[in-house]
C-alpha cells in the first residue's frame, strides 16, 4: 500500500492549491514503523490501566481487611490482658486457698484427736 502526503504549496498570495505526493519507500518504512509503535503503546496504555483498576479494587479490599483484622488483634490483646491478669489473681489466690485448706485440715485433725481422746 503506498502512502499519500498532502501537501500544499502557495502560488500566489490569493491561491492556495494542495496536491497529494507519494511518500519515498524510506519514509514509508518509517511512518509503518511509527504506527506499530504508537499501536504497541496504545496495547501497553490499555494493560495498564487494567492492573491500575485491579490494583485499586485489591486497595479497597486490604483496607477493609485492615479494619476487620484490627477489631479482631484488639480483641486478641484484651483476652491476653484478661488471661494474664486472671492467672496473677489465682496464683495469689491458690496460695490463701491452700492455707484455708490446711487450717480447715487441721482443725479437723484436732477434732478427731479430741473425739479419740474422749472415748
Amino acid at each position: 500500500k503506498r502512502e499519500y502526503l498532502l501537501v500544499t504549496t502557495f502560488r500566489s498570495s490569493r491561491y492556495q492549491t494542495s496536491r497529494l505526493m507519494p511518500f519515498s519507500n524510506e519514509l514509508c518504512g518509517e511512518l509503518n514503523s511509527l504506527k506499530a509503535l504508537v499501536a504497541e503503546s496504545e496495547r501497553d496504555l490499555e494493560s495498564t490501566e487494567r492492573a491500575l483498576e485491579n490494583s485499586e479494587q485489591n486497595i479497597s479490599k486490604y483496607e477493609q481487611q485492615v479494619a476487620e483484622l484490627s477489631q479482631g488483634f484488639e480483641f486478641y490483646q484484651e483476652t491476653k490482658c484478661f488471661i494474664n491478669d486472671y492467672s496473677k489473681l489465682l496464683s495469689l489466690k491458690i496460695d490463701s486457698i491452700e492455707q484455708v485448706e490446711n487450717e480447715i485440715y487441721a482443725l479437723f485433725q484436732k477434732r478427731c484427736d479430741d473425739v479419740r481422746n474422749l472415748r
